[in-house]
């Protein structure tokens, strides 16, 4: 006959095990991107219009950003056009917001635009959705 304080024991690890694999999944570094296109100052004196990023944490944990791309048609993998080492990348704690500013030279014709992106230090690959990229688009085609 098993021992019911074993079963207690085990039952009782199972659901701490459970709920820390639930708290480490909800609490982690997560960004929501908003894209639009402005006339930004780039240099001293320089006035053109530029794709803006804005990253906002909506996690829980700190995230930092250390590339910011866009992904055209016809490519296998999105270019990365902002590249920076994470130890020099401020940190985005909880509810903060960053602005990614891409001048429209390097990225190339609209048309071949899929969607922008932001990698973080893990890895991880957020991304505007293309419904949203293909409507800025047309509102301001370069």
């Amino acid at each position: 006959m098993p021992d019911p304080l074993a079963i207690y024991g085990a039952l009782l690890s199972t659901v701490l095990l459970g709920w820390t694999i639930y708290q480490g999944r909800k609490d982690h570094g997560w960004l929501r991107i908003e894209l639009h296109v402005d006339r930004t100052t780039i240099g001293e004196s320089t006035v053109t219009k530029a794709v803006i990023l804005r990253a906002t944490n909506t996690g829980r944990r700190p995230i930092s950003i250390v590339a910011v791309g866009v992904k055209c048609k016809g490519k296998r993998q999105p270019v990365a056009l902002v590249v920076s080492d994470a130890r020099e990348m401020p940190k985005l704690d909880e509810s903060e917001s960053r602005d990614a500013i891409l001048p429209l030279g390097p990225i190339g014709p609209a048309s071949q635009v899929e969607w922008f992106m932001m990698t973080d230090s893990y890895g991880r690959i957020f991304r505007t959705g293309r419904r949203e990229t293909r409507a800025l688009l047309k509102r301001y085609p370069w």
